[in-house]
């Protein structure tokens, strides 16, 4: 099928398979941050939970950054859970103690990763925020749409926000280079047109941070789907959020713009390696697929060793398939 091509351009180093990677933001960078864990490449993904507005995302970066951690005054109580304002409803904890706990547990890994990282993907979500007591929240968790003001945040007050966490982040790791996406997953809720102007304000700040800051890029994640994808056929059934076949397409293209030739032939070598794991023979007694399964472990064996990276639980599965044929 024929489409029009999005062309990505980057001046950083190439990716490599040594190095660290943290993803943050909307869903959109839990899409591509998986693809990352699953090929066994050292990153990190949204630790503190699915948020969507940059001013969220900067607050939660200056609180691990300066190592602000969160007390009791953070969290209230509701439905039997205990939340917070700044953080994902999935960091909600049955019992105060290890609500803070664990979210400050997070803060701690968050930081150690920045200092560490070699990349940092951001994908901002929407530039429409929900206020309640002067502050931007990350999630209303699901409470009475009164307790909110909605505001479609400026483009300006945005920038100045993270440009100023940008600065922190790069002053505590000045090796570290960021990636800036907008998240393609439409926000229906908030109206078609909304949602346009929402992606605008995010997709021009992208660009103003990266024309400013030399350590940041823009990848056309965005575009990728609405104009060279642009079709249904590449969204879930509820038309709003990119499907796996979109997901595999933009990590793909990711790889082949971003990333070095050894990490491509590193990839393919765990997609056949996987794919051979995932067969299912007709005849699974057969001499033959006993034959096959050994050699696989040999393989597996081989490649950790060679490539420095762990397939404890793919040899395990094997192992155990090996063990039930006898």
């Amino acid at each position: 099928m024929k489409r029009t091509v999005v062309n990505i351009e980057s001046s950083f180093d190439k990716i490599n398979q040594n190095q660290r990677f943290v993803f943050l933001g909307s869903c959109f960078a839990n899409n591509i941050g998986d693809h990352f864990i699953h090929y066994k490449l050292k990153s990190i993904v949204n630790p503190l939970g699915v948020v969507f507005h940059p001013i969220s995302l900067m607050r939660l970066i200056d609180r691990s950054i300066n190592e602000n951690w969160f007390t009791e005054k953070d969290f209230f109580e509701f439905d039997s859970y205990w939340f917070n304002y700044e953080l994902s409803g999935t960091c909600a904890k049955a019992s105060l103690k290890s609500a803070i706990t664990f979210a400050n547990n997070q803060l701690v890994e968050l930081r150690s990763r920045f200092l560490n990282a070699d990349r940092l993907f951001l994908t901002f979500g929407s530039a429409i925020g929900y206020i309640k007591n002067g502050e931007i929240v990350a999630n209303c968790h699901k409470q009475d749409g009164s307790l909110f003001a909605k505001k479609n945040i400026k483009e300006e007050c945005l920038f100045k926000i993270v440009k100023s966490s940008l600065e922190l982040l790069i002053k505590i790791n000045k090796n570290i280079r960021v990636h800036l996406t907008v998240s393609p997953v439409r926000h229906k809720k908030e109206g078609i047109v909304e949602n346009s102007r929402s992606k605008a304000t995010l997709i021009n700040l992208a660009h103003n941070l990266s024309d400013y800051f030399p350590e940041v890029e823009y990848f056309p994640a965005y575009e990728i789907v609405v104009d060279e994808l642009r079709d249904y056929q590449f969204f879930n059934n509820d038309l709003v959020h990119p499907n796996l076949n979109a997901i595999n397409i933009i990590w793909n293209k990711l790889l082949e713009t971003l990333a070095t030739k050894d990490l491509n032939k590193f990839v393919e070598k765990s997609r056949q390696l996987n794919k051979s794991i995932k067969h299912r023979p007709l005849h699974p007694k057969s001499i033959s697929n006993k034959i096959f399964l050994k050699k696989l472990l040999n393989k597996l064996y081989d490649f950790q060793k060679e490539t420095n990276t762990s397939w404890k639980i793919e040899i395990e599965e094997v192992e155990l398939i090996l063990k039930s044929l006898n």
